[in-house]
């Protein structure tokens, strides 16, 4: 999934795009800095993270 987002993101094919990605813990979710900085760029690319439980460290306030 990231590979298609990063040639959507550098070939500028702005799609109207959700990417949802689910993980255990906040400090497992993957790409989590490059997915939010496209999706600041990006108009129409919109990008969620679910966990299923906070981090030992600290909260979640996302979906779960």
């Amino acid at each position: 999934m990231m590979s298609m987002t990063r040639w959507l993101f550098d070939y500028g094919q702005h799609t109207d795009a959700t990417f949802i990605q689910c993980s255990r813990t906040p400090s497992d979710i993957l790409f989590r800095r490059e997915l939010e900085s496209i999706a600041a760029r990006v108009r129409d690319f919109n990008v969620s993270f679910i966990c299923e439980r906070p981090d030992e460290r600290g909260f979640w306030t996302g979906y779960t």
